[in-house]
């Protein structure tokens, strides 16, 4: 994607950003969400401890024709924009890069989020020519050790290592960036992954502080039972000071030092709010399911259905407004996570000129 191309979307995105946060405040919706997902499959060949999608039964998954037909109703009412595809692991689709490569040629930005157990040499040849813009690799740990003790198999590590070494090596392909969930296994890698990252001129390292299992029911006090928990508390700031000193000095950690500071008092207190801005996901997120139900929250019932509906008519259903009253006032401490972490207007700015100035 031409620089000239990603600005125009970052100035599309941050002008919907002020329509998010009017629409916020005056409890009327008259912007469109930048926000948009589709877990394309619920299945996963990892089994971590962090995550509970792979303890669920599979639902039902629309077919190759049915996505593109949802990616093009997307268009036609988005305009150009960016689509992150997740799992589940993304990989068990046998069609990702065909899907990948239709909403490139129709004009939207794809993200995608994976393990890279699935990455060969065959699949990144195809990604290389089928217009991907990102792709996010998970990694949690920098050894065998600390990484697939919590993805729960063994091999996990070379197999992810391989992928990032597969995918830095394209002449012409997308961004690669890191994931990586910051818990008690893997504290004391962060900041060799950090360093790591700036060494394979890999494009950045997101970190995402623990959080309560994904698809498992919500307990306020998920934390007092879950191992991978940090317990000290000055071990965690001692390594988030490092990673925050590493971020000044221009390593390449995507998070800004605002979110990295608030995850201190996270860990310190997981259920005090990070931030005193209302949560917005009923105004920027767009979640597609694997059988095509909306959601605005991941925590919360669906919308609407975008195969028997449009998108524009499922945004602004009565489902949605109702919704939206119920997470405005929603305790939930979820605001420190990547999806929803908001921060400010000058905030927004930089993160979109940091990718511009990344772009190959």
């Amino acid at each position: 994607m031409k620089k000239t191309q990603f600005a125009r979307l970052a100035f599309e995105q941050t002008t919907n950003y002020v329509l998010q946060e009017a629409s916020l405040w005056s409890g009327r919706c008259f912007c469109k969400p930048t926000s948009i997902n589709i877990d394309i499959t619920s299945r996963c060949n990892c089994r971590c401890m962090q995550c509970d999608i792979w303890k669920k039964d599979v639902d039902s998954e629309l077919t190759t024709e049915q996505y593109k037909e949802i990616f093009s109703k997307l268009r036609k009412w988005m305009g150009k924009f960016n689509l992150t595809i997740g799992g589940g692991e993304p990989f068990m689709r046998k069609d990702l890069v065909e899907l990948i490569a239709f909403a490139s040629k129709n004009g939207i930005l794809t993200n995608v989020l994976t393990n890279g157990i699935l990455i060969n040499e065959k699949i990144v040849s195809h990604l290389e020519q089928s217009g991907l813009n990102r792709i996010a690799i998970s990694l949690d740990g920098f050894t065998p050790e600390t990484n697939d003790l919590t993805r729960g198999i063994k091999g996990a590590f070379e197999k992810t290592l391989k992928a990032v070494d597969l995918l830095s090596g394209m002449k012409s392909g997308p961004l690669v960036t890191v994931s990586t969930i910051i818990m008690k296994t893997n504290l004391n890698d962060l900041v060799e992954m950090a360093k790591w990252v700036d060494i394979k001129g890999i494009n950045g390292i997101l970190f995402q502080p623990l959080n309560a299992n994904f698809a498992a029911e919500y307990k306020h006090d998920w934390y007092n039972t879950n191992e991978l928990w940090i317990d000290n508390y000055n071990d965690v700031c001692r390594v988030l000071d490092e990673l925050i000193e590493m971020k000044r000095r221009g390593t390449r950690i995507i998070n800004s030092i605002k979110q990295l500071e608030d995850m201190k008092a996270y860990f310190k207190n997981p259920n005090a709010p990070t931030e005193k801005r209302k949560c917005k996901v009923g105004m920027q997120n767009f979640c597609i399911t694997p059988n095509g139900d909306v959601q605005l929250c991941y925590q919360m019932n669906a919308i609407g259905n975008v195969v028997r509906d449009t998108p524009i008519n499922v945004w602004n259903s009565e489902k949605a407004k109702q919704l939206r009253k119920i997470i405005k006032f929603c305790k939930r401490p979820c605001s420190i996570l990547n999806c929803n972490y908001s921060g400010g207007f000058r905030e927004k700015a930089a993160k979109f000129a940091s990718y511009i100035v990344k772009l190959k």
